[in-house]
């Protein structure tokens, strides 16, 4: 027989938790004839060992009492069961959030938290992101580029050793680009241009062959800003091309200063009507804007890239809203046209020859992974999406 102490001790239980137990009549003590104390049989205490063993299996105390009397069903029994894995679920939901909301996780669970959070209040995530201390060109590079706050530093330097030896950070097409300039009305009124996102400045190399105007070529990777300073005073452009370190999101210049403002595949940070509304205060009166932007060009794209892209860019849209939005700001469309396969396959060739040097000197990676994945998703979906190049004029 057991006292109360001893029963509390051997169970690791309580003394008023024991006392309820009995009062529930779960088990039963008899009285001690000498003091009118109570004790425990074995019986007892193993009966209390069974319900503490059930109820960590899930069961609630009744149901505990249920089972050990043979009256709880199979069927009670797999409801349980099933309440319980919802359980278990949301637990792991809530441990994947809380490892993301420290920063202590870069798995896949909490980046596909981070990207759902992203997908659902994009502006808000972008401004909870600067509110854990990280800069504006940081909370860019978590939401469009690594997708991950614990790896962001690491990735993004893989992404951009990557393209800073690529000969375009985008794709792009000469012959198509003067295509565009044609259709604007007189070269000789483009005197100012502001090339938005210039990366390493292979759009602004076009623009000083083809426009005799001076060019302001604005990006926040000091990387890629570097290697286009070289260039520039390589070729003696000092006079003819400025190198601005700033943000698209919130431009440094005074309205009305640009004649055309040139973005090739750099409006999806800010998204398209966004940059529209930014953008445009900068032109003069009359002034273009070209501006590619990632479009479905079919009405109905297969399932796979459809995940792929809501991850990736969730406002896309296609042609025809986009050319219907730049209309509803305030701009004139002069001409669309869609970026060639071409330039894709240049681009992504490109891409492939530096991810092999990269993998060879410094070994796997999850940024080369995600490119890779990038470019099959092209190759297998060739012409389900791409890039709209649109010439508008201010209106």
């Amino acid at each position: 027989m057991f006292t109360v102490f001893q029963v509390c001790e051997t169970l690791d239980i309580s003394r008023s938790t024991l006392l309820y137990y009995e009062r529930r009549g779960l088990i039963t003590a008899v009285r001690n004839p000498a003091n009118n104390y109570r004790l425990f049989p074995q019986s007892e205490i193993d009966k209390l060992r069974a319900i503490k063993l059930l109820q960590a299996g899930g069961l609630s105390l009744s149901e505990s009492l249920s089972c050990l009397q043979g009256k709880l069903t199979p069927g009670q029994m797999h409801e349980r069961l099933s309440s319980l894995a919802e359980q278990i679920n949301r637990l792991e939901q809530a441990y994947s959030i809380l490892q993301a909301l420290s920063g202590v996780s870069s798995s896949e669970k909490s980046r596909n938290w981070q990207q759902n959070f992203e997908r659902q209040t994009p502006e808000t995530y972008f401004n909870w992101l600067k509110t854990q201390g990280f800069s504006e060109l940081q909370a860019l590079q978590i939401r469009w580029i690594s997708k991950d706050m614990t790896g962001n530093d690491d990735y993004t330097e893989r992404f951009y050793e990557l393209f800073l030896n690529m000969r375009r950070q985008g794709p792009g097409d000469s012959t198509l680009n003067l295509e565009i300039l044609s259709h604007i009305d007189s070269h000789e009124q483009i005197k100012s241009i502001l090339d938005m996102g210039s990366g390493t400045g292979a759009g602004t190399q076009f623009l000083v062959e083809h426009l005799n105007a001076n060019i302001t070529a604005l990006d926040n990777a000091k990387t890629f800003l570097d290697q286009l300073s070289k260039w520039v005073k390589s070729e003696r452009l000092e006079d003819r091309v400025s190198v601005i370190d700033a943000s698209m999101l919130s431009p440094p210049f005074k309205e009305k200063q640009f004649d055309l403002i040139w973005s090739e595949g750099s409006a999806y940070i800010m998204g398209f009507t966004n940059a529209l509304k930014t953008w445009k205060p900068l032109l003069s009166d009359d002034g273009y804007l070209f501006i590619t932007e990632m479009c479905w060009l079919t009405d109905k794209p297969d399932p796979e890239p459809q995940h792929f892209w809501q991850d990736a860019y969730p406002e896309m849209s296609n042609v025809a809203t986009r050319e219907q939005q730049a209309q509803q700001a305030g701009f004139e469309l002069i001409v669309s046209k869609t970026l060639p396969q071409s330039a894709w396959d240049s681009f992504h060739q490109d891409m492939r020859n530096q991810l092999q040097i990269l993998r060879g000197k410094r070994g796997e990676h999850r940024a080369y992974d995600d490119s890779d994945a990038e470019i099959d998703m092209f190759e297998q979906y060739a012409g389900q999406f791409g890039y709209q190049c649109l010439l508008l004029r201010k209106q």
